[in-house]
């Protein structure tokens, strides 16, 4: 998918600048010594096939004759291994290329992510899913006994910790601990170690998403609603609020999104899918 008042938002990629941008350039490098070489393979291709050409016009001039047969065969072994060799230079090149984009896609993504700040509002309050058209309460019900299932995808509150703000992100639920009466979750994102964080968190940290089977009878929330919804490209929601609902979109490529706008985001209006725009939380002194 940069908020007043808000704190830097975390960094969720642990590898430095400084290391991104010798890799890029190391690996650039060799995609140029790559190209370099394909340019090289591809002129000794050149000359092979005007070889070729010409033994044929040879060929159909004087007839077949064994010494042109057998240059020809040569010619042809040779074409052949020059194409094995222009088909590895391409592929290397390609998936250079593409480690080259998925890392200037990731410090995209990472300056993004510095742009998002942690709203001073936010609160710990657990806030309810849009209500289904036929229920009465605004909040979710779940069939298990009022327990969130395993595997659910949920906005959680990361827990207060030394030098980190704490924040909305997505994360998926492992279990419900009963001693504790908190949901452990893990963090829809690896860390820089190809880990997921794991954390003990109470409801009032949890909201649930809207399963993705029921987003066809879910209300819409209003225009100029305020909720919490996930910052495109990232697994961070941040408060915003609704410029269009679902309903009201006409962009076909747009359809099954809310238009929102995020706090400090430039006056810029984004989509985010329904799942995953949810009503903002209440704070202890909206509550009272």
């Amino acid at each position: 998918m940069s908020v007043n008042g808000m704190s830097v938002e975390r960094k969720r990629s642990g590898r430095s600048r400084t290391h991104e941008d010798q890799e890029e350039i190391t690996i650039w490098e060799k995609t140029c010594r790559d190209l370099g070489k394909l340019e090289v393979v591809q002129q000794e291709g050149l000359d092979i096939f005007a070889q070729i050409n010409k033994l044929h016009e040879l060929v159909e001039d004087e007839g077949p004759i064994q010494s042109l047969n057998v240059n020809l065969g040569r010619l042809y072994r040779e074409g052949d291994e020059n194409v094995s060799r222009e088909q590895k230079y391409i592929t290397h090149a390609l998936e250079n290329l593409g480690i080259l984009i998925a890392l200037r896609d990731n410090a995209d993504l990472e300056l993004k992510r510095k742009k998002r700040k942690d709203s001073s509002d936010s609160v710990s309050s657990l806030g309810s899913l849009p209500t289904f058209k036929k229920a009465k309460s605004n909040t979710h019900v779940h069939d298990n006994g009022g327990i969130i299932p395993k595997r659910s995808y949920v906005a959680a509150k990361t827990p207060k910790i030394k030098d980190k703000s704490q924040e909305w992100i997505l994360a998926v639920v492992l279990q419900f601990l009963p001693e504790k009466n908190k949901y452990q979750v893990e963090d829809a994102e690896v860390d820089e170690n190809g880990k997921r964080m794991k954390y003990n968190l109470p409801l009032r940290n949890i909201i649930p998403l809207p399963e993705e089977y029921a987003l066809d009878e879910i209300s819409e929330f209003e225009v100029n609603h305020v909720v919490l919804a996930l910052y495109p490209n990232t697994t961070c929601f941040y408060k915003a609020t609704v410029v269009l609902p679902p309903s009201k979109i006409s962009e076909p490529e747009y359809q099954g999104t809310y238009r929102v706008s995020f706090e400090d985001d430039d006056d810029v209006d984004r989509f985010v899918p329904i799942m995953y725009v949810v009503d903002m939380p209440k704070s202890p002194k909206q509550k009272n």
